[in-house]
């Protein structure tokens, strides 16, 4: 990646951080850390990693079942995380973990298909994935679909629908478990608005995935070696006549 398009994809997510700090960002990230929390209850595991820019806010993972949970950055500006590496190239060996979560990180990578198959490659045979984005299937996507010119965040981020993100997630042999999705309120950066408006979450009921955020569970699957069956004959090793046939080396 271009010195150039590196700096853009840290500049959107720095961002995207700050903007997460926000009255409105706040309000969603409860939201998230719910969601996610709830999908971490039924999930176990030894080796976890969060991937994203969210590691200071990221409780729901170090709060869970989980060993050894670790946040890992993708921008060096970030703080308080345990690792600082590329989404696409993770600093990870092959078939380590028990569960990745993905906060944001397809949005801000040039390449997010790329970034699943290093998911693929460093989770364990039947782990865990957890993916969380903004939803292009939502208000707030047809919204970004006006806002994108201007550079800021979220709006500058690209936004996925949930079936495309399956559709990557199935060619790479993972199977969807569960999906979920968060905040019918629209963008309004004031406290009392937004708590007036709380009722439009019961939207959630009858359009469950036309949340603003998709959380979205999968599970790698293994399909096991199919075991080799001898197909026996009644005339193997036999010669004419129904005689066996004589073998060599017997000792």
């Amino acid at each position: 990646m271009s010195e150039h398009r590196t700096f853009g994809m840290y500049g959107a997510g720095q961002k995207l951080q700050e903007w997460y700090a926000s009255l409105l960002g706040q309000s969603m990230l409860g939201e998230i850390d719910s969601a996610l929390a709830e999908m971490l209850r039924a999930t176990y595991g030894y080796h976890a990693i969060q991937v994203g820019i969210m590691g200071e806010q990221a409780d729901a993972l170090l709060r869970s079942d989980l060993i050894h949970p670790l946040i890992m950055e993708t921008a060096p500006w970030s703080s308080k995380v345990g690792l600082v590496a590329h989404s696409s190239a993770l600093p990870v060996c092959g078939r380590s973990l028990d569960l990745i979560v993905l906060m944001h990180s397809l949005e801000l990578s040039d390449d997010p298909y790329q970034v699943l198959r290093e998911v693929d490659r460093v989770l364990a045979d039947d782990g865990y994935l957890i993916v969380i984005g903004f939803n292009r299937r939502s208000l707030w996507g047809a919204i970004r679909g006006l806002l994108s010119w201007r550079d800021r965040a979220p709006w500058n981020n690209r936004f996925y629908s949930t079936t495309r993100v399956q559709d990557w997630l199935s060619v790479l042999g993972f199977r969807t478990l569960r999906r979920e999705s968060v905040f019918f309120r629209p963008p309004v950066q004031h406290a009392g608005t937004l708590r007036r408006m709380g009722f439009l979450e019961t939207l959630r009921y009858a359009f469950p995935h036309n949340g603003a955020v998709y959380v979205l569970k999968a599970r790698k699957h293994t399909v096991p070696l199919t075991p080799i069956r001898w197909r026996w004959s009644s005339r193997r090793g036999l010669v004419p006549g129904g005689f066996a046939r004589p073998t060599s080396g017997v000792g």
